[in-house]
């Protein structure tokens, strides 16, 4: 017994056997393929330029420009400002100054008389 007909007589167990339908079904799956791989190369290339690392003087302008836009506090502000001021001391390696040492009071100077 055969199966229903397709395409105007031809038996669907023949059909995916037919060398035009082997043809279709081949640039289909290669169709397939490449739009795959142009949106594999596309969310790379995007994610590396979104990856792309900031200097801190940039982020301090762009923050700058925020708070004067009022989009930031000034609190907001100043946290941010010196975050970038401890990125750029780190990657330009200046270590912080050391604290002063605390030398004892001197005592009070005798009095003459």
């Amino acid at each position: 017994m055969t199966g229903p007909l397709l395409f105007g007589g031809i038996p669907s167990e023949a059909f995916f056997l037919q060398p035009d339908a082997l043809v279709a079904f081949g640039m289909l799956g290669g169709a397939l393929l490449v739009g795959a791989l142009a949106v594999h190369l596309i969310d790379r290339w995007r994610k590396r330029d979104a990856k792309a690392e900031h200097t801190p003087d940039e982020d301090l302008t762009n923050f700058r420009a925020m708070f004067e836009r009022g989009e930031l506090t000034e609190a907001e502000y100043d946290k941010v400002r010196k975050r970038a001021a401890e990125r750029m001391k780190q990657k330009l390696g200046v270590a912080p100054p050391a604290a002063a040492p605390t030398l004892p009071p001197e005592p009070p100077a005798p009095e003459a008389g």
